[in-house]
């Protein structure tokens, strides 16, 4: 905490003058009003900032009393019409430019399918229990699946058929973390 007091002086805020656009130094304050400025003019930035906040979520909790009244997937996105950035931040809904429809904002193919109570076209590895079975899913050349574990006695007891993309989750969150571990150091 006294760390912070000592820094304190040297905190750059917004120069309300306009004589220096990168901001100053608050030691550097001289006019007794200047302060006061300073503070409004964060407050009126944390104000807009929280009022587009709000604004955010009163277009979420639509969204929400939509889906509890009964609407569908596919009618929620095509309630938002051609209001593209909505329709991007709509869980399951995608904005296409030409559309036989009218309609702009539409469903997902993999909501759509999910909507329908199928799958999203997807092979799931889990259910392979043999590394033939495990290896034949890459035969149109991507590598869906892979035949991954490790024993240390030279068996295969622990080798299971997995998604590639739980392995790159896996590494991604393991690198998170040790960043995370190395930040906390320094």
């Amino acid at each position: 905490m006294e760390k912070e007091y000592r820094n304190f002086p040297d905190t750059k805020v917004i120069d309300v003058t306009g004589k220096a656009p990168e901001g100053k130094e608050l030691s550097s304050i001289t006019d007794l009003d200047e302060p006061e400025k300073v503070l409004r003019h964060y407050q009126e930035a944390q104000l807009a900032s929280l009022n587009k906040e709000v604004s955010e979520l009163k277009e979420q909790l639509k969204t929400l009393d939509a889906k509890a009244a009964g609407k569908t997937p596919e009618q929620i996105c095509n309630d938002i019409g051609e209001n593209q950035t909505k329709c991007g931040e709509t869980e399951g809904c995608h904005f296409v430019d030409t559309n036989e429809k009218g309609k702009k904002c539409t469903l997902t193919k993999e909501a759509e399918n999910q909507e329908k109570g199928g799958t999203d076209g997807k092979t799931n590895c889990s259910k392979l229990t043999t590394q033939p079975e495990c290896e034949a899913v890459n035969k149109d050349g991507k590598k869906h699946c892979g035949w991954i574990g490790e024993d240390k006695n030279g068996g295969d007891k622990g080798f299971k058929c997995r998604d590639s993309s739980f392995l790159l989750t896996k590494k991604f969150a393991l690198s998170v973390v040790s960043a995370a571990f190395m930040a906390l150091l320094f």
